[in-house]
């Protein structure tokens, strides 16, 4: 099966503390102190941070596309499922470890720091939806510190990790899905809901790619 999801590319805040540093990051790398997920990462995670239980059914196997937020739906990576666990302790011991790869940064264990302040989009949403910035004594690393807290205490309602492989990745120009597109590809003819990402045929994925004029990678074991 297939899913469809999303997230908050920097390039979705252009003034953020991320666009002045001497050398930005690719644009469209995910926005937060936990990047949820790490498209740098060699073998990303998918985990509960952001969605709490939401991801916790995400099956070994199913190739997950993930998109960015707003109107423009741009394509910027499709992973495959390579292993589940059930903690990011479990993650971290039973695969990165023995692969000799550090975890990546939305897997909290020890060592795993989150990105500094000047890397991120420059604010997070408290748990009561206002959005936390620098300032009235709180300086960005106190800012960053919260935020992490934030993600901890998520961490510990969703525990599942989802280890994948890449098939697809594009941080600095990912092609863009148009209105057209989503109906040739989706058997709803639109762009489907990506907050709770239901299954989906696998022949989507394939249908992506070949919208979008790309090769996906062949996911060997």
């Amino acid at each position: 099966m297939a899913r469809i999801t999303s997230y908050h590319p920097l390039a979705r805040y252009p003034r953020g503390p991320w666009a002045n540093v001497a050398s930005p990051p690719p644009p469209y790398l995910d926005s937060s102190c936990r990047r949820e997920p790490d498209f740098e990462h060699p073998f990303p995670a998918i985990t509960g941070l952001c969605r709490k239980g939401k991801t916790a059914s995400f099956l070994v196997g199913e190739r997950i596309a993930y998109f960015t937020v707003g109107r423009a739906h741009r394509l910027t990576a499709i992973f495959k499922i390579e292993a589940s666990f059930s903690s990011h302790e479990d993650a971290n011991t039973r695969w990165y470890q023995p692969h000799s790869l550090p975890p990546p940064r939305n897997v909290i264990v020890h060592g795993s720091e989150p990105v500094p302040y000047e890397l991120t989009c420059g604010f997070y949403k408290g748990e009561n939806k206002v959005i936390v910035r620098p300032g009235e004594g709180r300086d960005p690393v106190q800012l960053v510190q919260e935020w992490d807290g934030l993600y901890r205490k998520r961490m510990g309602e969703a525990q599942h990790v989802h280890v994948c492989r890449v098939l697809f990745v594009e941080v600095e120009h990912p092609p863009e899905l148009t209105e057209d597109g989503a109906a040739r590809v989706f058997p709803g003819r639109r762009f489907p809901g990506t907050q709770n990402p239901k299954k989906e045929n696998e022949r989507v994925i394939d249908a992506l790619a070949a919208e979008l004029c790309i090769t996906l990678r062949v996911a060997t074991t």
